[in-house]
C-alpha cells in the first residue's frame, strides 16, 4: 500500500518540507489523523505548573489544564498520542516527553495553540528514556545513563551526547549550569553542564539507597524522596554536598514531590501499612524539616502534584480525579475543588455533522464536528449510568446501558438534550431502532422489543432468551441479528410478530461476538478475538459462512466494532488500531487501510469521508481516502480528491495534497476572503495519480501575503473542490 504522504517522502524530499512534523499519519496509509478530543484517563501522574498545568495520566492522554481559576481547572488541549508518558519539560512553546508507548520515544509537542496541542516530532530510542530536565536547546533525560538530546529545531531532534553514569539515573533537576542527579543505589551526582554536551562531575552525595529517590533543587538545598524519608541536602557548595537534615514521612510508598517556598509536598499511592495522601513538610529550617500537615487520601492514594501560590492540586484515583486543595495555611490543609475527568468510551455515533459519545463518568457528550480539525464539545447529558450502545433518529436518542435499559433523549436541540422517557433494566448492551419498536439486548435476560410509537412511555411488547451474554443487535426485515458474547454467537431472530420473538436460525463463532452489521444478504460480526466474521443471510434461518478477517492471525486481537459505509468496512481493533476493509467481494475482504491509534479503539462512526473513533480515552477523527487499485499494484485516487492543507493553520509554508481520477487539466490556485486570486499554484496537464504542491505564503508576484483566511481550489474538467486554510504569523 503506498499512501500519498509516503509517495511525498519518497518521491519530493522536498528541502523545506514539514514532514517531521508530522508523525501521525504513518507511511503506508490512507487513514490520516485529523483532531482529537474528550481526553481522558485515570490517575494523573506527573504534574507541572508553568502558565498552564500539564499533566500526565497513567491510563490516558496528556492533557492541558488552565488555572486561571484556582478552584476547578479546566481542560482546554491535550494529546492522545502521549500515553505512558514518565518525564515532562516545557520551554517556551515546547514540552518535551519521554513516552513508553510501544518503544521508549522523546516526544515533542507544540502548545502555542493549546487547543490543537500539536505533536510536531518524536525521536525513536532504543533505551528506555524516564525523568527528564529542560535546559536551552538541550533535554537531558535519564536512561541506563544520561543521554543528551539537541532540541535547537524542535521539529527534528538528534542525540548530541551521553554522559556514562556510575549507575541507572533515576530523576534530574537543572539549575543554571549544574545539573542534579539521583542514582540508583549510590546517591546524588552533580554535574557542570557549561559545555551541554560533555557533562563533568564535580560533588557527589553518597547514600546506600535501596530505591532510587525523587528529587528537587530549590536555592542552596536540595531535597530527597526516599521511600519514608525526606533528605535535605546543602548544595551551596557543589563539589562537596553535606546532609542538612531529614524527617520522618509516615508514608508508605511515595511517589512525587514538589517543593514551593518553605513547603515540600509529597504523595503516597498505597496505604497497606502507613498513610496515603499528601505530606507537607516545612524545610523553613534545613537542618530540621518537619511535618506540619497532611492531606488523607488513604481510600484512594494519589500519584501527581503541583502547586501554584495557595493551591495545590493533586491527581487521585476518584471520585474527582484532580482535587484543589486550599494550602494558604499548610498545617490545615482544605479540600476546595477539583477536575471530575472523562471517562471510558465505548461508543460513538455520528448523524447530520453531530457526534454523539457517551462516557462512563459524564454520559452523553454532544460535539459539533463541522469544522473537523476542531470538534466541539456543545453540550452534555448527563446521566448516573454506564451507557453501553446509543442508536438516533433526526431527534432522539435512544440508549442502552448498565442500570439503565433504555433511555429516550430529545436531542432536536443538541445545546440542550432533554429526558423524554426511560424503561429499566439491569444491564442493557446493545439497541437498534426500526419504525416504532427499539431493540435491546440485556446481558442475562436476552432481546426485548419495546413499543416506542409514545417515546414518553416505551412499553416492552416481547421478549426472547437468545444465547449466551448478547451484545450487538442490528434489524434488517423480519429479523434482528444479534452478536452474542459467549457460545451461540450469532443469533437469528424472528421479529414478524414483535410480541412473540424467537430465535430462527444460529451459527456458534469461533469467538467472542459483540456487533453485527448489514448489507443486503450478508452479515457482518465482529467476533472478537476471531476478528470479523462475515456470513450469507440469503436464508436468514441458515446463515451460511462466505468468508472472514484476521487482522493479525496468532497475534492477541480483539474487534471491538465495525460498520460498513458504500463497499467498505470500518473494523475497531482494541490492540492494533483501526482497519478499512473492501468488501466487494464479502467471500474475500480486503485490507485497504490501516492507522494504529495510540489507545484501544472501542467503537466507531463513518460520516463522508472520515472515520470517527472511540479510542478509550480520546475520541479520534481520521480522514479515509478513497482509492482504487491497478493490475500493477499501484493506487490511484477513484475521483479527484483535495486533503487538508498540512500543517494548518501554517506559519511559513503548508503542504497541499491531492489526487486526480481522470487524465487531464488541472489548476489549483489560492484565493482571499474577497474571492481574489492570490496565485495560482498549478495549471498543467496532470497524469492521473498522487499529487502535491507546497505553498510558501506568497502571492503570484513574489511578495509575502499577510496572515487571515485563505482558500484553495482544485478545478478539473468535471468538478471543482475548496478547502479553507488559515496563515498564522
Amino acid at each position: 500500500m503506498r499512501s500519498l504522504y509516503r509517495r511525498v517522502i519518497a518521491g519530493l524530499i522536498l528541502i523545506t518540507l514539514v514532514v517531521a512534523a508530522r508523525p501521525m499519519a504513518a507511511l503506508g496509509q490512507d487513514l490520516e489523523y485529523v483532531s482529537s478530543t474528550l481526553f481522558g484517563g485515570s490517575y494523573p501522574g506527573r504534574m507541572e505548573i508553568d502558565g498552564y498545568l500539564l499533566t500526565m495520566w497513567w491510563e490516558g492522554a496528556f492533557q492541558v489544564f488552565s488555572v486561571d481559576d484556582s478552584l476547578s481547572p479546566q481542560q482546554v488541549g491535550g494529546n492522545a498520542f502521549i500515553r505512558r508518558a514518565i518525564g515532562i519539560g516545557r520551554a517556551g512553546d515546547h514540552v518535551y516527553i519521554t513516552d513508553w508507548i510501544g518503544r521508549s520515544k522523546l516526544k515533542i509537542l507544540d502548545i502555542s495553540d493549546v487547543s490543537r496541542t500539536t505533536l510536531i516530532a518524536e525521536l525513536d530510542f532504543g533505551h528506555g528514556l524516564g525523568f527528564l530536565a529542560v535546559s536551552g536547546d538541550y533535554v537531558y533525560a535519564c536512561g541506563d545513563e544520561l543521554y543528551i538530546f539537541d532540541v535547537s529545531d524542535a521539529h527534528n531532534p538528534y542525540l548530541a551526547g551521553r554522559y556514562d553514569t556510575p549507575g541507572d539515573p533515576f530523576d534530574i533537576v537543572i539549575a543554571d549550569t549544574l545539573a542534579y542527579l539521583t542514582i540508583d543505589g549510590l546517591g546524588m551526582t552533580i554535574l557542570d553542564i557549561s559545555d551541554p554536551v560533555s557533562p563533568e562531575q564535580i560533588g557527589i552525595y553518597a547514600g546506600d539507597f535501596w530505591n532510587p529517590p525523587r528529587l528537587f533543587v530549590q536555592g542552596s538545598y536540595a531535597v530527597l524522596i526516599l521511600d519514608q524519608q525526606l533528605l535535605v541536602v546543602d548544595v551551596s557548595v557543589p563539589t562537596d554536598p553535606v546532609i542538612a537534615g531529614q524527617c520522618y514521612l509516615a508514608l508508605d510508598f511515595t511517589i512525587e514531590c514538589c517543593v514551593s517556598g518553605d513547603y515540600a509536598y509529597v504523595t503516597s499511592v498505597d496505604g497497606f501499612s502507613e498513610e496515603a495522601g499528601v505530606a507537607i513538610v516545612d524545610i523553613s529550617n534545613p537542618s530540621d524539616p518537619a511535618v506540619v500537615g497532611f492531606i488523607d487520601e488513604s481510600q484512594q492514594g494519589c500519584i501527581g502534584i503541583a502547586v501554584a501560590g495557595s493551591y495545590a492540586y493533586i491527581g487521585v484515583g476518584g471520585p474527582l480525579d484532580m482535587e484543589t486543595w486550599d494550602i494558604s495555611d499548610p498545617t490545615n490543609p482544605t479540600p476546595v475543588g477539583g477536575y471530575q475527568g472523562r471517562g471510558f468510551i465505548p461508543d460513538v455515533v455520528m448523524i447530520e455533522g453531530i457526534a454523539y459519545a457517551p462516557d462512563y463518568v459524564n454520559g452523553l457528550n454532544i460535539l459539533d464536528m463541522s469544522v473537523p480539525e476542531r470538534p466541539e464539545v456543545v453540550s452534555q447529558y448527563d446521566s448516573p449510568w454506564h451507557m453501553q450502545d446509543l442508536s438516533l433518529d433526526s431527534t432522539l436518542a435512544y440508549l442502552a446501558g448498565t442500570n439503565l435499559g433504555l433511555e429516550i433523549v430529545d436531542i432536536a436541540d443538541s445545546y440542550d438534550p432533554e429526558y423524554v422517557g426511560s424503561y429499566a433494566l439491569e444491564r442493557g448492551t446493545g439497541i437498534f431502532v426500526s419504525g416504532d419498536y427499539a431493540y435491546v439486548t440485556e446481558a442475562w435476560e436476552g432481546l426485548f422489543i419495546f413499543d416506542i410509537s409514545d417515546p414518553t412511555i416505551p412499553s416492552l411488547v416481547g421478549t426472547t432468551a437468545v444465547a449466551d451474554w448478547p451484545q450487538g443487535v442490528y434489524v434488517q426485515g423480519n429479523y434482528a441479528y444479534v452478536a452474542c458474547f459467549n457460545w451461540g454467537g450469532f443469533q437469528v431472530v424472528d421479529v414478524s410478530d414483535p410480541t412473540n420473538p424467537f430465535v430462527a436460525g444460529w451459527y456458534d463463532t469461533p469467538g467472542h461476538a459483540v456487533k453485527v452489521d448489514i448489507s443486503g444478504d450478508y452479515a457482518y460480526v465482529a467476533d472478537g478475538e476471531s476478528g470479523v466474521q462475515i456470513f450469507d443471510i440469503t436464508d436468514p434461518t441458515e446463515p451460511v459462512l462466505a468468508g472472514n478477517f484476521d487482522p493479525r492471525p496468532y497475534y492477541q486481537n480483539y474487534v471491538n466494532d465495525i460498520e460498513i459505509f458504500d463497499n467498505y468496512l470500518a473494523v475497531a481493533e482494541e490492540s492494533l488500531g483501526v482497519y478499512v476493509l473492501d468488501i466487494s467481494d464479502p467471500t474475500n475482504p480486503a485490507e485497504v487501510a490501516f492507522f494504529d491509534t495510540p489507545g484501544g479503539p472501542e467503537g466507531l462512526s463513518v460520516f463522508d469521508d472520515y472515520i470517527l473513533v472511540a479510542d478509550q480515552t480520546s475520541l479520534m477523527l481520521l480522514r479515509f481516502t478513497r482509492t482504487d487499485v491497478e493490475e500493477d499494484g499501484s493506487i490511484l485516487p477513484n475521483q479527484i480528491a483535495l486533503l487538508q492543507n498540512y500543517p494548518n493553520p501554517f506559519n511559513a509554508s503548508t503542504l497541499i495534497e491531492f489526487g486526480i481520477a481522470e487524465e487531464g487539466r488541472v489548476m489549483l490556485a489560492v484565493y482571499d476572503l474577497l474571492g481574489r486570486k492570490v496565485i495560482e499554484l498549478l495549471n498543467a496537464d496532470m497524469a492521473i495519480g498522487q499529487h502535491s504542491v507546497l505553498w510558501d505564503g506568497k502571492d503570484q508576484a513574489g511578495n509575502q501575503v499577510r496572515s487571515g483566511i485563505y482558500f484553495y481550489t482544485l478545478r478539473e474538467a468535471q468538478r471543482t473542490i475548496t478547502k479553507k486554510m488559515v496563515l498564522l504569523k
